[in-house]
């Protein structure tokens, strides 16, 4: 399951908030969580480092990088380094995003395609 953003009014305001990340701190009487749980979602996700279209349907684990509070896009990145096709990697790289604007995969920082390969309903079963 991934996290989606939150609600809450906010205390010192007033005023009804959604943010992209939860700012931690918030004390509200109100606060929801909205949380992506199907287990075939797709997400947009790029690479650390140079990604070979070779590599696509193997698993991967992701880096452990502070997201940007500004915007409340994680930072977090497919893992190029840690793949293989052990179900016990969190995900799996299914393709390489079509927009004009990707890099492709002549460089590092391609966005690549993922699914949840270790989702609670799907369990490392695999496309």
């Amino acid at each position: 399951m991934f996290f989606n953003g939150v609600f809450y009014t906010d205390p010192t305001t007033q005023k009804p908030t959604f943010k992209n990340y939860y700012p931690g701190g918030v004390v509200a009487s109100d606060i929801t969580a909205f949380v992506i749980d199907d287990p075939d979602a797709v997400f947009l996700m790029d690479a650390d480092a140079t990604f070979a279209r070779a590599d696509l349907f193997q698993n991967y684990s992701v880096t452990n990088a502070t997201g940007n509070t500004v915007t409340g896009i994680s930072e977090v990145q497919l893992d190029v380094s840690e793949s293989g096709t052990n179900a016990s990697f969190i995900i799996q790289a299914i393709d390489i995003s079509q927009d004009p604007n990707n890099s492709d995969v002549a460089s590092a920082n391609a966005i690549i395609l993922v699914r949840i390969n270790k989702h609670f309903y799907l369990d490392g079963k695999g496309i």
